[in-house]
């Protein structure tokens, strides 16, 4: 439906709106950008993946031991030599 016009000045508003409207949703996509390039910075990342490990080792004890265990046997035998 096409939207009809008695006056400039009606014209200009509807511009002015559609032109603020166009530079709200620019703004939200560079905040999406920025907070997408923070998200998959590689410190954030690294981050992201020990917090997972470190979950996922606090909530399994057979891993936690199998871990502790190996690391365990790593330093003697490194000391044994």
């Amino acid at each position: 439906m096409r939207k009809s016009y008695s006056s400039i000045e009606q014209i200009n508003r509807d511009l002015q709106i559609l032109r603020l409207e166009k530079e709200i949703h620019y703004q939200r996509i560079n905040q999406a950008l920025e907070e997408l390039r923070d998200e998959v910075a590689p410190e954030n990342l690294l981050r992201n993946a020990l917090g997972s490990a470190g979950s996922l080792l606090k909530n399994s004890g057979g891993i936690q031991t199998l871990l502790v265990t190996s690391i365990l046997k790593y330093f003697i035998r490194k000391f044994r030599k």
